[in-house]
């Protein structure tokens, strides 16, 4: 490896809502923070470009997505060759990365649990599945940041990939800022307002752009199935871009749409208000690498719901803060009951708060940035 300051980072699109786009930005500051000198190389950026960062943009013009990430692998690997002194670390998967950050649950593992068997007959499936394989194979070189000791475990049982070359990272969320006792009701109010909804009810919120895989129908049928005088005064705050539509017509069709609110992209300013003004978070999803939204909630004082699959779920049971969720298989009518019996019980929540509040002050989920940065100082100068 040559000695170089520079890293080109590679990210297929980058928009600034998504958990693996917000791990992205904040590992290229720290980065930049470091003096490294910053390439990004994608094939689309929608947002603000940051001061001292050089971005190249490879736009694709194929029908398919794995198309265009095909066509995008050879810009990548012709600009390498103008540049191949730099480290190229991906944030999706893509071949010839001399680091890769897996943000990404196992390809393999999801398709042989989630997709049906025919699936694995389609060009887009052959495409993803052999860029995988290139990453975490025996004989590949690419270096991994895995961000789950869960996730690290199951790539290793489907391509054998040597512990030498992976590396489980720590969390790396922000701090909570504290606020007065004054501000955050205030706070609490005007959030609530903005959706009409009373400063008493009970507000659910969910944080995520993948609207399927976060689950976000599971937690809709969940508030139909409460009892009509705890529905009557339970709301859903969904925070994210994404599909919404099929989502709107179930509230409507299960009567509680006037319960249900989307409030789309927003800045994260805006999220921290809303989980600083919500009572519990939901997250049933499907399948999660990590899950980065259920210690975030832990840093607001949330206690939590979440499916026993995210990579960051035993923070939940370790820090008394909430309940898991059986995934595999997941039952609807389980979990309309435990949501039930959880808002039957406002001490409950209480106690989750404090736990989360108790938990977040002493563990250890801030520190990610640094190990990466400290991890790319050895690696440049080996």
């Amino acid at each position: 490896m040559a000695n170089s300051r520079n890293i080109s980072l590679v990210i297929l699109r980058y928009f600034p809502f998504g958990g693996l786009q917000q791990s992205f930005i904040n590992i290229l500051l720290a980065l930049q923070k470091r003096g490294f000198s910053i390439d990004v190389i994608t094939m689309n950026w929608q947002s603000d470009k940051p001061a001292g960062i050089i971005i190249h943009e490879y736009p694709q013009k194929n029908l398919t997505n794995h198309g265009k990430i095909r066509s995008f692998a050879n810009s990548l690997a012709a600009y390498k060759k103008q540049k191949p002194d730099s480290i190229y670390v991906g944030f999706n998967r893509l071949p010839g990365l001399d680091i890769y950050y897996a943000g990404d649950v196992c390809y393999r593992e999801y398709i042989q649990n989630e997709r049906p068997f025919w699936v694995r007959w389609t060009s887009r499936y052959k495409t993803l599945a052999d860029i995988e394989k290139k990453i975490f194979s025996i004989d590949s070189t690419t270096h991994i940041f895995c961000i789950s000791e869960r996730e690290k475990i199951i790539y290793q049982k489907h391509y054998q990939t040597p512990d030498t070359r992976m590396m489980v990272l720590k969390p790396g969320i922000k701090r909570a800022l504290d606020f007065d006792k004054n501000f955050l009701e205030i706070e609490r109010h005007t959030m609530r307002s903005e959706f009409n909804i009373h400063f008493e009810a009970y507000v659910l919120l969910m944080v995520g752009s993948d609207f399927k895989r976060k689950g976000v129908a599971r937690s809709i049928h969940a508030l139909a199935a409460l009892t009509p005088s705890i529905r009557q005064k339970t709301h859903l705050v969904i925070i994210g871009q994404g599909h919404a539509n099929r989502l709107i017509e179930l509230s409507k069709k299960l009567g509680i749409s006037n319960q249900i609110h989307f409030t789309g992209g927003i800045a994260h300013p805006k999220v921290c208000s809303w989980m600083r003004s919500s009572d519990l978070l939901l997250h049933p999803a499907h399948h999660e690498n990590t899950g980065n939204v259920l210690l975030e909630a832990l840093t607001y004082n949330l206690g939590v719901l979440a499916s026993n699959n995210c990579g960051y779920a035993p923070h939940i049971i370790e820090a008394h803060a909430g309940v898991l969720i059986e995934n595999e298989p997941f039952v609807q009518e389980k979990f309309n009951k435990l949501l039930q019996h959880v808002l039957e019980q406002p001490t409950q929540i209480k106690q989750w708060s404090l736990a989360a509040l108790k938990y977040s002050n002493h563990a250890d989920l801030y520190s990610r940035l640094d190990q990466v940065a400290d991890w790319l100082e050895r690696w440049q100068k080996s």
